[in-house]
């Protein structure tokens, strides 16, 4: 079940991002596409849901540019391990999870960045102990919107200030997407 699962992530990733224009909707930023070699593409993509209480996270995909089909994508989001009154209140345990069909169908809002190999595997690199393990998951100071800044700072974007509830996942994004050209 769980490969089939799987499966149809994968093939439901590849069709949302066939193409580098099929991203039309959102914005691009090119960070390292002159470094790369005549047969992979690298792009980090950051985005968010609208709806209540909202999410942000970023999706890495790699590109064959050869055959023009993607042959990697890998969607994380930080989230509270569990949910219940404490989520709102406090500190809980938290973790990185891979973003499934639906998570992904509702992306309305994104920053697309080609980035070099070496930027990619860095930003990955650097979530490994988060995916890895339990990682503290605070509504207002350690949620999904700072696991995305974190990732948007290891490549060198501008980011907002991430402090505070007020720092909605959309507005986040937004923001994101005016500081970066």
């Amino acid at each position: 079940m769980m490969k089939n699962r799987n499966y149809y992530l994968w093939l439901f990733i590849t069709f949302l991002l066939l193409s580098f224009d099929v991203l039309a909707d959102y914005k691009k930023v090119d960070k390292g596409a002159a470094t790369w070699d005549k047969n992979d593409g690298y792009y980090i993509v950051f985005v968010a849901r609208d709806y209540v209480p909202g999410h942000a996270f970023v999706i890495w995909s790699v590109r064959d540019r050869i055959n023009k089909e993607w042959k990697e994508s890998l969607a994380f989001g930080l989230y509270p391990k569990s949910g219940g009154k404490d989520t709102v209140f406090g500190t809980v345990p938290g973790k990185l999870k891979r973003e499934g069909i639906k998570s992904i169908s509702s992306i309305n809002n994104g920053l697309a960045v080609a980035v070099s190999k070496k930027m990619y595997d860095y930003s990955l690199m650097n979530t490994k102990a988060i995916r890895t393990g339990d990682y503290p998951y605070n509504l207002s100071a350690q949620n999904c919107v700072h696991f995305t800044d974190m990732v948007a700072r290891s490549i060198s974007l501008k980011t907002p200030n991430v402090v505070g509830i007020e720092n909605h996942p959309q507005k986040y994004i937004a923001k994101l997407l005016e500081l970066n050209d």
